[in-house]
């Protein structure tokens, strides 16, 4: 989020390089989660499948409103805001969830 509150600050920007900004930004994101969970399944095999869904399930409802956002601002459709909005509140969530996880769940 950070990023993409960075790049739509630039002034006298068009709407087409916000669009690509945010999409790549959304696309780099979502690839380098992808990654990193690849390699922790790789190296710690004996974890539930059901942990692996949970996480690639909470990467993709987090970042696929912002690739939607980019995408949506570049066909100049209106209802790029609302994506991202939708995108900044989920990976919230997505980000206080995880971190629920690391601070409560693992020390039980």
């Amino acid at each position: 989020m950070f990023f993409i509150a960075s790049f739509a600050l630039v002034p006298h920007q068009s709407a087409e390089h916000l669009g690509v900004e945010i999409l790549l930004i959304g696309v780099v994101s979502l690839i380098g989660q992808t990654i990193s969970q690849t390699r922790y399944v790789r190296m710690h095999p004996g974890h539930p499948v059901s942990w692996l869904v949970t996480r690639i399930v909470m990467s993709l409802v987090a970042t696929a409103p912002l690739c939607a956002s980019g995408l949506m601002l570049l066909a100049s459709s209106e209802a790029w805001a609302a994506a991202l909005v939708i995108g900044v509140v989920l990976s919230f969530i997505a980000g206080v969830t995880g971190a629920w996880v690391l601070l409560i769940e693992i020390m039980r």
